[in-house]
């Protein structure tokens, strides 16, 4: 080999060592959430939005020029599978994780994130159970008190509504029964009445016939449906088919594709508090609302959103202290973050504070404004 030659050899390995070694290491963040079931609609979503925010973000260089590198877990809904999954993610080395989608998983989820100091931060849980506690467990998504309680003023002042039936699906009652008992203590403090109270555990075995006609016999002049958007749609349709004309309100739990996908028009009228307004005309919104149709080909609800933004402020605070151990603190430190649709705010013990919007079931639309 002659000395020019030998020359061009030592150049490219010389390089090729300095560019291995310079190589940062990605930063791991988890995403957890049912992506299979009767809940898959809202996980599905989640880890959807997670995934754009990851491909914008490492499209412009990542965290301070590492790789976001996402890892997907699915809680199947079940507690047991909850845990299992978020020791995983740490195993993994994730520095934090994105979720879950519901409150009876994340309940499950948050001793494995404190105990091993990991920042847990869910889109769409409610539960009040995990409000005002030091912990590590964020969210962007109002406790139950917030929302029901708007929620009863509305039925009790807006619609004159006096007598209130409810359904409540036990499977996810760490908010169901949250929600409910939010909205039941707000109602009859205006001077309401809960006139019954029927649960049942969400499956493919249930009669929905038979709730159905055990609701439009309670003769309440409004029904509460706490449940997920599957079988919500599957109640309204049974009274629908018993001509029933009594107002319906919800949990915005329910409030996905799927609802007046299979609701139908029998979903015509549901009227919910709701944490996204769907006439926005927000610039970063409707930016997103067109990349993520971009990316999946349908229109973004409300979890995909709130993942997005769980994402984003993930990313701010790993950009201000990449130092895993201080997420939590760097959150706290920021406080005030600028969501799709405005600012998000978060109190001392995580909880989010954000507007909400009056949502009615338009023609096959969510409709805000009433």
């Amino acid at each position: 080999m002659n000395r020019s030659k030998r020359r061009i050899v030592i150049f490219l390995w010389v390089l090729f060592i300095s560019v291995g070694c310079s190589a940062k290491d990605p930063v791991r963040i988890g995403f957890v959430g049912g992506i299979t079931g009767r809940v898959a609609d809202l996980g599905i979503a989640g880890r959807d939005g997670v995934i754009l925010a990851v491909e914008e973000k490492n499209a412009h260089g990542g965290i301070n020029g590492s790789a976001i590198e996402l890892i997907i877990k699915d809680d199947e809904q079940q507690s047991d599978i909850a845990v299992k999954v978020d020791r995983e993610l740490i195993e993994a080395g994730v520095c934090a994780i994105i979720g879950h989608m519901t409150s009876a998983m994340s309940v499950a989820g948050v001793p494995i994130a404190n105990e091993n100091k990991i920042l847990l931060i869910s889109p769409t849980t409610s539960t009040n159970a995990l409000s005002g506690l030091d912990d590590y467990f964020y969210r962007v998504f109002p406790n139950s008190a917030q929302t029901s309680t708007l929620l009863a003023d509305k039925v009790f002042n807006r619609f004159g509504l006096r007598r209130v039936s409810a359904v409540i699906d036990i499977t996810n009652r760490e908010h169901t029964e949250s929600a409910f008992d939010a909205f039941r203590d707000r109602f009859e403090a205006l001077g309401g009445k809960i006139t019954a109270v029927d649960t049942f555990l969400s499956g493919p075995d249930i009669s929905f016939m038979k709730m159905a006609e055990a609701v439009v016999s309670r003769n309440a002049d409004c029904i509460y449906i706490l449940a997920n958007a599957l079988d919500s749609a599957m109640l309204l349709q049974q009274l629908h088919k018993l001509g029933s004309n009594t107002q319906v309100v919800s949990s915005d739990w329910s409030a996905t594709d799927e609802l007046v996908h299979f609701g139908g028009s029998a979903a015509e009228g549901l009227f919910f508090m709701h944490t996204l307004d769907a006439n926005s005309t927000a610039p970063r919104y409707l930016a997103f609302s067109q990349n993520f149709y971009d990316r999946f080909g349908r229109k973004p609800g409300f979890a995909a959103c709130h993942a997005y933004d769980a994402a984003q402020i993930l990313f701010a605070a790993l950009e201000k202290d990449p130092d895993a151990a201080v997420i939590r603190e760097t959150i706290h430190d920021i406080g005030t973050f600028n969501g799709l649709q405005g600012l998000i705010r978060f109190d001392e013990s995580g909880d989010v504070i954000r507007d909400h919007f009056p949502v009615r079931v338009k023609n096959g639309l969510f409709i805000s404004g009433e």
